[in-house]
């Protein structure tokens, strides 16, 4: 029984979060090809790490668009909190 509460528990925290799925946003690692700010090294070609940074800047693109979509989200329920705050104290 307590299985199924921990469950239920569990599913409802994920209903009343479902906003914050957007929240899993993680930074691309960056190219150990380009670290030193140039392209390539000993280790792999030029046009080999050129490939590998074309392939970061979309992930960061990706990136960029998950942050711009938890501010918007995050402008969202500040303002839901707001309106909540404006409205007069019920006792």
């Amino acid at each position: 029984m307590k299985h199924l509460i921990f469950a239920g528990l569990i599913l409802g925290f994920g209903t009343l979060h479902a906003a914050s799925a957007s929240a899993n946003c993680f930074k691309p690692i960056e190219p150990f090809c380009a670290a030193s700010g140039n392209i390539g090294n000993s280790f792999i070609t030029s046009t080999d790490c050129r490939i590998k940074i074309e392939a970061h800047l979309k992930k960061l693109t990706r990136y960029q668009g998950c942050l711009e979509a938890m501010i918007v989200d995050s402008q969202r329920e500040s303002e839901t909190y707001r309106s909540l705050l404006a409205k007069p104290i019920a006792e």
